[in-house]
């Protein structure tokens, strides 16, 4: 799903071990199997991608512990702070409809147990030669906004969603 700015992408995996889904997550957020060009097919099918940004989280320096584990309810009460339904720009309002088509997935989704990283929850001050201080994050994040990942599990399928605006 996709505005002019913004993008949800959602892509299903299923893990290969029965290991516990911390260990599954931390498996699966590797350069080898997070890849951005499998999240959005504006990248997928295009010959130039070298203009598209990139991950906005350093793949070698974040983990499971990194994300809140939050229940449906707390998810949702998550994204309708981020988008208030107030907002009156046209922007926004294309930003909510999008965000709304992803919350009525969400509450579809039989599982009650979600693991989020945002934007918001990281220190974005840019050091010298324009290197992220947090060594969590890409330089690429200080363009998102906003920019979340969100992992969930259903029955033994991972699910992987990333919400991003630029």
């Amino acid at each position: 799903m996709s505005n002019n700015y913004s993008g949800i992408s959602i892509n299903e995996y299923i893990p290969d071990t029965d290991a516990d889904e911390e260990k599954i997550i931390d498996g699966f957020l590797t350069l080898d199997n997070f890849k951005h060009e499998d999240f959005y097919s504006v990248i997928r099918f295009s010959e130039n991608t070298k203009n598209f940004l990139g991950h906005a989280i350093n793949l070698d320096k974040v983990s499971h512990k990194d994300f809140k584990v939050l229940t449906k309810s707390e998810l949702l009460e998550f994204f309708d702070k981020l988008w208030p339904k107030e907002n009156i720009l046209p922007l926004d309002k294309l930003n909510i409809h999008l965000l709304d088509k992803f919350c009525s997935i969400i509450k579809q989704t039989p599982t009650d147990k979600f693991y989020l990283i945002a934007r918001e929850f990281f220190d974005l001050t840019i050091g010298e030669n324009a290197v992220m201080v947090d060594e969590r994050l890409q330089f690429d994040i200080t363009i998102y906004n906003p920019y979340c990942l969100i992992i969930w599990f259903d029955k033994k399928t991972l699910n992987v969603c990333e919400y991003l605006s630029d």
